[in-house]
């Protein structure tokens, strides 16, 4: 399976798409609204198949030169674990190396929540080098956030 990874124009239906395609339950749909609003104006990363369907998305929220967010990173369920996160996020940090920024930071569902499927996120952050800082109550309705960050 070849898969092309690049920096793209924003798409609010493409993000959709792929959120659409995520086991139920594992993005709340307030979060959807959310997520498709920033699809419209935000950095953006496809992860393209050889048919041209985009089977990943990454939004990058800058916040400073120095540091940017991975706001949404999703991968449609048929090609998870296949190393499509990882190759998306090694696209956004050699742009971001590129223009001088520093830090990666994302956020997700804190570990004092018992979701497996965040652990399992957690796991790919922290296999990516991305450390834990703050359990963050209060920022989204009724979850823990957690703040990781990546030192480029």
């Amino acid at each position: 399976m070849h898969i092309t990874v690049r920096r793209t124009e924003p798409d609010a239906a493409v993000a959709a798409s792929v959120l659409a395609d995520l086991p139920e339950g594992y993005v709340l749909p307030h979060a959807v609204a959310d997520y498709q609003a920033a699809a419209t104006h935000m950095v953006t990363y496809h992860a393209v198949a050889e048919d041209a369907e985009v089977v990943g998305v990454l939004l990058l929220e800058p916040h400073f030169r120095e540091s940017v967010e991975v706001y949404l990173m999703a991968v449609r369920s048929a090609y998870l674990r296949q190393g499509i996160g990882r190759r998306l996020l090694a696209a956004v940090e050699g742009d971001a190396r590129a223009f001088g920024t520093r830090l990666i930071q994302a956020k997700t569902l804190g570990p004092s929540h018992p979701d497996p499927r965040y652990a399992a996120t957690r796991a790919f952050y922290d296999e990516m080098g991305f450390l834990p800082v703050e359990e963050i109550h209060g920022l989204w309705p009724d979850k823990p956030a957690l703040l990781m960050v990546r030192v480029l």
